[in-house]
């Protein structure tokens, strides 16, 4: 990131620390990602080992679903959480798939909502407009 985006950002208004214009657009852009990414937080687990464990458990869920007799032996993923948790593999691999599907909506939400904001950031003519912008984003909540 640029030093002096940085700078801005540290500060307890940034868009407002910004100047001119193309920097507040770069700074508003930045606090629209810092945003999408808080709400994604309240989805999932935020981190890439955490993506990969979701996205698995996804897959196992689906394997488990379809199967006609599925063997708990070969799904350690799905049998050592639904143990965890007190829940039938049946149940889990439910509860899995639904959380996904969730996600999978929230995701797209939260994604066209930031591409919207970007827009109309980059379509600002002034602070107000860059303001209004990032200050009208409506992000999900589970």
């Amino acid at each position: 990131m640029d030093r002096k985006l940085n700078l801005y950002l540290k500060q307890r208004d940034p868009i407002g620390a910004a100047s001119p214009l193309a920097d507040r657009q770069a700074v508003a852009r930045i606090l629209v990602d810092r945003q999408a990414e808080a709400a994604r937080g309240r989805y999932v687990t935020l981190g890439p080992g955490k993506a990969m464990a979701y996205e698995r458990k996804a897959q196992a869920a689906e394997s488990w679903i379809a199967a006609a007799s599925p063997d708990p032996a070969d799904y350690p993923i799905l049998t050592a959480e639904a143990a965890a948790r007190g829940l039938s593999v049946d149940a889990f691999a439910a509860l899995v798939i639904a959380a996904r599907d969730a996600w999978a909506t929230a995701s797209g939400q939260i994604e066209a909502l930031a591409i919207t904001a970007k827009a109309a950031i980059a379509a600002a003519a002034d602070e107000a407009a860059v303001r209004a912008a990032v200050a009208g984003i409506a992000w999900p909540h589970p």
